[in-house]
């Protein structure tokens, strides 16, 4: 009985120390920056064959609470040409949900170029690239992208279409740069195709 004890013991003191340190070695090499690159380079791999087009990051960094710092994040478009720029993101992920969406809260956003243009066969650009995100089942739910106190800085917009429609009142959409915008952006919503 004595030995069947000492056995139940050690294998429990063992079971224990494993469910101890088998999340904080985990913990440790996560927060290596090589594991973190690796990791994002694997899952923009991923992402860039759903959307069927080139995601890229440079390099990331995962801190405590969620946070995240990004820096190089590249979206293309369907002719080859830069959608999306980002320079430097300092965020954190206040929700990550694979099916749903994400949210992304108190931090910056530097150095960016949205690049809004109307292709040949009369579509935007950003349009091909979101219908990939959403779903086809609408019970499934589309994706959504929530932001939440986010500063914005040096962030440039191009919005170009072929067809300029020259209203008698108004602003003609049709070719316009805005350049060097600073904003807080605060409760803005992208899901699926709504804004």
């Amino acid at each position: 009985m004595r030995k069947v004890t000492k056995i139940l013991l050690k294998v429990l003191s063992v079971t224990l120390l494993f469910l101890i340190f088998c999340p904080i070695v985990l913990t440790l090499v996560v927060e290596l920056l090589s594991v973190q690159n690796f990791l994002v380079h694997q899952a923009t791999a991923l992402i860039s064959k759903k959307l069927n087009t080139r995601v890229e990051i440079d390099h990331i960094r995962l801190g405590a609470l969620g946070s995240v710092r990004a820096d190089g994040f590249y979206v293309e478009d369907y002719q080859q040409d830069t959608l999306l720029y980002v320079g430097k993101v300092k965020v954190f992920l206040s929700r990550i949900d694979g099916a749903t969406g994400i949210t992304l809260r108190n931090g910056s956003i530097s150095d960016a170029y949205l690049n809004i243009r109307e292709t040949p066969n009369g579509e935007m650009n950003i349009k091909e690239v979101v219908q990939h995100l959403t779903k086809k089942d609408k019970k499934k739910g589309n994706f959504s992208l929530k932001v939440k106190d986010v500063f914005l800085e040096n962030i440039n917009l191009v919005i170009e279409q072929h067809e300029h429609r020259h209203p008698s009142y108004g602003v003609d959409y049709g070719d316009m740069h805005i350049e060097h915008i600073t904003a807080l952006v605060d409760d803005f919503t992208l899901d699926g195709g709504r804004i």
